[in-house]
């Protein structure tokens, strides 16, 4: 990750990653916008997709016509559908993730159904991905570690109780917000025929995403903002394949194709909870029962947010 200041730093961060043959280049929500144009330039003279958080100072409008590839969190859908849109950019003050989420809360009373059918047909016709990540606020929201965090090291656990337990209660009331908003959003690009991949956002610094459940859990959110058991798959399969440019070899269980599988024990398309019944897992062709992958993984007693200790000040030295 680089920390830009100028438009040749951008240039040159894009320079660097291209000698390290990374396939993507991303960005983040606070990346000023002639640093944003200046990556996307430079990105596109090494055929790289620019990908990642909308900047906040670019319009959605603009960065697909500039052919940004994927919107991770529905950043900016809200506004970009909104028809104050141009109000908010104007006013609003979008220096922080606060005030960004505040903005697009008040966008989202606005909604222009018109303004965003013309918006989800570019969508379409420019290939780009949205990436819903409905589990990021749902986790960021909670106010005690998960009980299913029995795989996250104690370490981790620790790190996470001290952040709920310094999270003020409006950051999470506005994370609550956001969660109320998001699977309609979901729902209206689908119905409008939008394919979308599935985000798990996995991050041992971010509160309760466990690497792997993370996944489960978007799955079924997925389903429940309106997508079919098999959109949600597709999502984490075909689509991102697609969207990797790797169908030939990824994203469907066929002939020839890596032997990257899942072996369930309940059909996922009857209910997406199924996914968590794993039985086995087909890993580079080499099969790992369910009993292997038991002994594979340690687990941890799950802390509670209340038993976290407060550490004690270093003795300082007295002064006589």
């Amino acid at each position: 990750m680089f920390y830009l200041n100028t438009e040749e730093q951008a240039r040159e961060a894009v320079r660097l990653n291209v000698t390290h043959g990374v396939d993507h280049i991303k960005v983040y929500s606070w990346l000023p916008r002639p640093l944003f144009l200046a990556v996307i330039d430079e990105a596109q003279k090494y055929g790289l997709p620019v990908v990642g958080h909308l900047p906040v100072e670019v319009r959605l409008t603009e960065a697909i016509q500039l052919g940004f590839k994927s919107i991770e969190h529905l950043h900016g859908l809200f506004i970009a559908t909104s028809s104050i849109e141009d109000d908010i950019f104007m006013n609003a003050d979008m220096s922080d993730l606060l005030g960004y989420s505040l903005a697009e809360i008040e966008a989202s009373e606005s909604y222009d159904s018109v303004k965003a059918n013309k918006l989800f047909r570019k969508f379409k016709e420019k290939g780009v991905w949205p990436v819903p990540t409905i589990v990021t606020y749902l986790n960021m929201a909670k106010t005690e570690i998960d009980q299913r965090s029995k795989y996250v090291p104690t370490a981790v656990q620790k790190q996470w109780a001290e952040v709920i337990r310094a999270t003020p209660p409006e950051q999470t009331e506005l994370m609550e917000a956001i969660n109320f908003l998001t699977p309609g959003m979901v729902k209206k690009l689908n119905d409008a025929g939008v394919p979308m991949l599935a985000g798990s956002d996995s991050s041992f610094e971010m509160t309760n995403f466990i690497y792997g459940i993370s996944l489960h859990d978007e799955l079924e959110l997925l389903v429940k903002s309106g997508l079919t058991p098999l959109q949600a798959l597709q999502a984490a399969t075909l689509n991102p394949a697609r969207y990797l440019e790797r169908e030939q070899e990824l994203g469907t269980v066929e002939k020839g194709k890596l032997a990257d599988l899942v072996l369930l024990d309940k059909n996922p398309l009857e209910d997406i909870r199924n996914t968590t019944s794993i039985s086995a897992v087909v890993l580079d062709g080499k099969l790992m029962e369910k009993q292997t992958l038991d002994r594979a993984v340690q687990t941890y007693p799950v802390i509670k947010v209340a038993d976290l200790k407060d550490e004690p000040e270093e003795s300082k030295p007295s002064v006589q």
